[in-house]
Parts: structure tokens; C-alpha cells; sequence
């Protein structure tokens, strides 16, 4: 599909708006065609009207399906978020493809919502049927562009899950190889500190992923809850080896003061701190960076 200049079309009246839709294509002689090409239906000044499709430029009719003669619609309309480019398709009603802006209504003004649908069939773009795979290619690659804060960050998750997954492993490894009262080399602590940020770092996606907005009670929703469920069951299950690692500068002689064992789990207890400060910081980054702007 080809872009023309929205702001001129929008800023132009009716003729600047026909002159540019005319430069994408030649239209066919209204005087050529006296039925529709694709349904065979007669047209008709009053009933029904001729149309233009907007890509090849041939003469279609927007009568609504009638079977057997017309099982699927000659032509559609769609519209294009100038901001977006979103691509959207236009429901019709029974009007013949005509259709008169609305100003008010019996009962007073119209509802937001349906001069939101009006304004929708105004400003829509007729295609024909055989044209429409075209915009279906267009609408394909710009939502293939697109991709919702959810599905990044849930992408996000999981090829964090599966780093930390790979990186256990060898970690265990070097605790197994650690003798009861040696100190920790500084491949084995260079490794618990990358994955406890890794363990901060995944426990704060799962929670942005769970505090996204989303409809109560959809599927959403209860995709989010499920992605919080599975990364306090993973958390608990793999950061449990990490207490075994003695701190870089703790003590090899206790002197028979104290329990070894909850020295560790101390020292253990003290880095996780230090790493849940971090967390609270980046939610509170991520709170700053989901605040509109202006």
C-alpha cells in the first residue's frame, strides 16, 4: 500500500481529497460500468450507488451480503490511526455505502461512543474484495511491528528463567568442590553475585507482569497470576543452594563461638537484603516510567 499525505487530505475538502486518492491509482469511468463486476448487481443512483476502490480503482457496489448472489461483501472500508498507523476495518450498515454525518439525535445529542463509529465511517477507505488481501498483508506486518508490554516482558521472563537454569549447574559444581572450611574462590563468588541479580532481576519482572492492567477476571489477568505462582515456586526451589556459599570475608574459626551453619544463612541473609533493596528501587524506576508524560 502506498502512503499519501494524510495532513493534506485531512486539511483539504472533498476534491483535494479525491485528487489524492486519485494518485495512487486511475479511477474507472463511472459512464464504463453499469453493474457491479463482482456481484453482477445493477447499480442504481438511489439504491444502489457506485464505488470506487481506492487501491486498483475499479467500480464496486457496497450492497450487504445476500446469498446466493453475493456470499461475501464486494467492498469494505477501513481506516488508519494517523498517529499508529493501526489499521482497522469498518462495520456498515444497511445504508448502500451512503451515509450522511449525524448531528444530534430524537433523544438529544449523539453517545460518545456512537459518534466515535460515525466519525470511523466518514473517514473510512473503500477497497474491494479482491484488494483486500493487500490490506490484510499491511494490517499483518504492522501489528508483526507492534508487540504489547506484556508479550516483551513475558519474553523477558522465560529467557531469564532459562539463563538461570543454565548457570545452576555450574554453580553447584563449585560448591561441591569447596572444602568444609575453605574460603570461596572468586570465580564461585562472581558467580552467586551474578545470579543473585539475575534472581532480583526475574522476581521484578514477575512482578511487573503481575501489577499490568488488565480486564478482572480475563485471561489476561489469570496469566499474570500464574506468572507470579511460578516464579515464587522457582525462586524457592534455586536460590536455596545459594546459601551454602560462604561470604568472601567471612572467617574460617568461630573458636566454638556460635553456629557455623547459621553464620551462613546470616551472611546469606544479609546479601539477599541487600538485593531486595535493589528490586525496591527498580519498581520504583518502573512506576516513575509507567507515569504518562504531559
Amino acid at each position: 500500500m502506498r502512503d499519501i499525505d494524510i495532513k493534506s487530505i485531512l486539511s483539504g475538502g472533498k476534491e483535494d481529497t479525491r485528487s489524492a486518492e486519485q494518485r495512487i491509482t486511475p479511477w474507472e469511468e463511472d459512464s464504463a460500468v453499469s453493474k457491479c463486476p463482482l456481484c453482477l448487481a445493477n447499480f442504481h443512483q438511489l439504491t444502489n450507488r457506485k464505488h470506487h476502490c481506492r487501491l486498483c480503482g475499479q467500480i464496486i457496489c457496497a450492497q450487504p451480503v445476500k446469498r446466493p448472489q453475493r456470499p461475501q461483501l464486494c467492498s469494505i472500508l477501513f481506516v488508519v490511526d494517523p498517529k499508529t498507523r493501526e489499521i482497522e476495518e469498518v462495520g456498515e450498515g444497511v445504508d448502500y455505502g451512503v451515509r450522511k454525518r449525524k448531528t444530534s439525535t430524537v433523544g438529544g445529542p449523539i453517545p460518545p461512543q456512537e459518534l466515535a463509529e460515525e466519525e470511523k465511517f466518514l473517514r473510512g477507505v473503500r477497497i474491494c474484495n479482491q484488494c483486500r488481501p493487500v490490506l490484510l498483508r499491511q494490517q499483518y506486518h504492522q501489528q508483526a511491528t507492534h508487540v504489547p508490554t506484556f508479550v516483551r516482558l513475558y519474553d523477558a521472563f522465560i529467557a531469564l528463567e532459562k539463563e538461570i537454569e543454565d548457570s545452576l549447574p555450574q554453580f553447584q559444581e563449585l560448591i561441591l568442590s569447596l572444602t568444609h572450611d575453605s574460603q570461596p574462590t572468586k570465580e564461585a563468588s562472581a558467580a552467586r553475585k551474578r545470579l543473585l541479580e539475575a534472581f532480583a532481576q526475574y522476581d521484578a519482572i514477575a512482578k511487573w507482569i503481575r501489577n499490568l492492567a488488565a480486564p478482572n477476571g480475563g485471561s489476561q489477568e489469570r496469566v499474570q497470576i500464574a506468572v507470579m505462582t511460578r516464579a515464587n515456586l522457582f525462586l524457592q526451589k534455586n536460590m536455596f543452594p545459594l546459601q551454602f556459599l560462604p561470604m568472601p570475608n567471612q572467617t574460617r574459626k568461630y573458636n566454638g563461638l556460635g553456629n557455623p551453619c547459621s553464620r551462613l544463612k546470616d551472611g546469606f541473609v544479609a546479601e539477599c537484603g541487600a538485593h531486595n533493596e535493589r528490586i525496591r528501587l527498580m519498581r520504583g524506576c518502573r512506576r516513575r516510567d509507567d507515569i504518562p508524560n504531559g
